[in-house]
């Protein structure tokens, strides 16, 4: 076993050996290879750094050629884009600047149509109502201590009528002691503002009293009423407001447009050039509204109409009743007409006569306008009375004796006939005219501008209206509506006044007897005898019977005038004096 083991200790040792020589064979041989390896390798990387260095090298340059040329791509970037920034902030500024010009020119276009539209709006606007609420607790007297009489409130600005920036002033008088003028026709007056070179016609209300004034404005003072009425008469109760109203019936407007002035002359420029220039100056246009045109036609195809009509004629019904219903001196008045060229006519019948009359006689008079001289025929029935009369102030004319009362009733249709022909009719009417005294300089106050200073110059206007001779078969008969009324034209009467003849029962019922009998001629607003009316606004109830002779503008201005006898004709007093007769007496048989 000893010799086996060492048989196989001399094997493993022989492998040893053996294993140990290829072991050294084969690591020469590794290291020669890897040697030889090591030096290929180091042979490609030799050539590997080489081909590197050299891509290196052109990468760089290729590197520092595309920076050169970023540079200059950014260069020309930045000095494009710096010539387009320019070229669109001139683009964006001219842009802004025609923008800015066409929206201003619209602006103005805007402006011009807005003006327009609201010209055109305001141009049907007739009148306009100023409502002045809770006016108890608003509107109050100034106190006494204040040295001033009244207190001045003013309406928000407004247009109308083609007129603009009017505005409304309301004054508020107290009562001062001693009585100022006028201190007894109201405590408080309205007035128009308006602006420069507007001229007006136009109505100025405080409730349900009126005033017609014209004007030529110069934008610095206004123009208005006198003390108008009463404040507590006009203020409506239930809603405890104020009404002040403008009315505007005609209205001119001057407008300027001056024309560019031309360019300047260059040097060298001949005189036909100067010739061929255009003209300097301004256009003045004048825009006229006319809100009464409508009245003023009718009005005067009414007054040609009326110079046909010679026969008048009014059925009175109930005539059973009207001795009950109208005592003794008082006067049943028909509705104003006209006839023979002659307004503001109407009849006065009373029942039961007016004073002085006989005992079952009935009286007929004619109401006339101052100024008109009148050659009639009065009818009650089959009764007929002449007359012919100069009427020197507005008053009645007839008979008061003229028939028995039962005698002209028709039975079968309970009614009185009345009627009047005219054969032949003139009217007289006047005016004054003040006109301010020149001065050099105009260094006229505005009281003299007004006309109202005594040192005004005046003078008188007179017209006569006479209708002529009528063809035959022209004549016209007019037939009066079956209403009546209490109030002749002199105690001012209006269309709410007028009554039918089934309100006589009611009537009956609910009047009370006045304590003075109604006189046809006291009853007017005239005192005493006179041959010329008072043209003043104030007491001409139809502005249309007289040309509008004032001219309120910086030269002329014009006031109403009292009373002044222009007739002293024989036929004149012997017509005064049978008014008078009718007045003192009243009894023309």
């Amino acid at each position: 076993g000893i010799a086996y083991q060492r048989e196989i200790d001399a094997s493993f040792e022989q492998v040893r050996q053996s294993a140990d020589a290829k072991d050294r064979e084969l690591k020469e041989l590794l290291t020669s290879e890897i040697k030889r390896i090591v030096d290929e390798q180091k042979k490609v990387d030799v050539d590997q750094d080489d081909r590197n260095a050299r891509l290196q090298n052109e990468l760089e340059l290729k590197v520092d050629r595309l920076d050169d040329l970023l540079k200059e791509a950014k260069d020309a970037a930045q000095e494009h884009t710096d010539d387009v920034d320019r070229r669109a902030t001139d683009a964006v500024a001219e842009l802004r600047a025609e923008a800015e010009r066409r929206l201003g020119d619209l602006d103005q276009q805007a402006t011009k149509l807005h003006d327009a539209v609201a010209e055109v709006e305001n141009l049907p606007t007739r009148r306009v109502d100023w409502v002045i609420r809770n006016v108890s607790k608003r509107i109050r007297p100034p106190s006494a201590s204040k040295a001033c009489l009244h207190t001045s409130w003013f309406s928000p600005k407004f247009d109308m009528a083609g007129a603009h920036g009017l505005q409304l002033e309301l004054q508020f008088f107290r009562d001062s002691d001693p009585p100022v003028e006028g201190q007894n026709a109201g405590d408080c007056a309205v007035f128009l503002w308006a602006c420069r070179g507007m001229n007006l016609v136009y109505k100025l209300y405080i409730g349900t009293k009126s005033a017609q004034l014209e004007k030529v404005f110069n934008g610095r003072v206004p123009y208005g009423t006198k003390r108008l009425c009463f404040l507590r008469e006009m203020i409506n109760r239930e809603e405890d407001s104020l009404r002040v109203s403008v009315e505007i019936l005609e209205a001119v407007r001057e407008i300027e447009h001056p024309i560019k002035p031309p360019p300047e002359l260059q040097e060298g420029a001949t005189a036909e050039d100067e010739l061929a220039r255009p003209l300097e100056g301004k256009v003045v246009l004048r825009r006229h509204i006319n809100n009464r045109l409508n009245e003023q036609v009718k009005t005067e195809v009414e007054s040609m109409r009326s110079r046909m009509v010679r026969r008048v004629e009014w059925r009175l019904e109930h005539a059973s009743m009207l001795r009950r219903c109208f005592p003794p001196g008082e006067p049943m008045c028909s509705a104003a007409f006209a006839a023979a060229g002659v307004t503001g006519l109407q009849l006065m019948f009373y029942p039961c006569g007016y004073q002085g009359a006989t005992d079952g006689f009935c009286s007929l008079f004619l109401y006339a306008p101052a100024g008109a001289t009148i050659k009639y025929t009065l009818y009650i029935g089959t009764h007929r009375r002449d007359a012919t009369n100069f009427f020197e102030d507005a008053g009645a004319f007839g008979r008061t004796n003229f028939c028995r009362f039962e005698s002209v009733v028709e039975e079968d249709t309970d009614s009185i006939f009345l009627a009047l022909e005219i054969e032949e009719a003139h009217q007289d009417v006047t005016a004054r005219v003040a006109h301010p005294i020149v001065a050099p300089g105009d260094r006229r106050s505005q009281p003299q501008i007004e006309g109202a200073v005594p040192a005004a110059v005046e003078s008188v206007v007179k017209m006569q209206r006479a209708p002529g001779k009528i063809a035959a078969g022209l004549e016209e008969r007019r037939v009066l509506p079956s209403l009546w009324t209490a109030k002749s034209l002199g105690e001012r009467s209006t269309p709410n006044d007028m009554r039918s003849f089934e309100d006589l029962k009611a009537a009956r019922t609910s009047r009370t007897h006045r304590s003075e009998a109604a006189s046809p001629l006291a009853s007017t607003p005239f005192s005493g005898s006179r041959s010329v009316p008072s043209l003043t606004r104030e007491l001409t109830a139809d502005p249309s019977q007289l040309p509008q002779l004032t001219k309120s503008s910086m030269d002329w201005s014009g006031s109403g005038i009292g009373p002044k006898k222009v007739r002293t004709s024989s036929r004149a007093r012997r017509g005064a004096a049978s008014t008078m007769q009718v007045l003192e007496t009243g009894a023309v048989h």
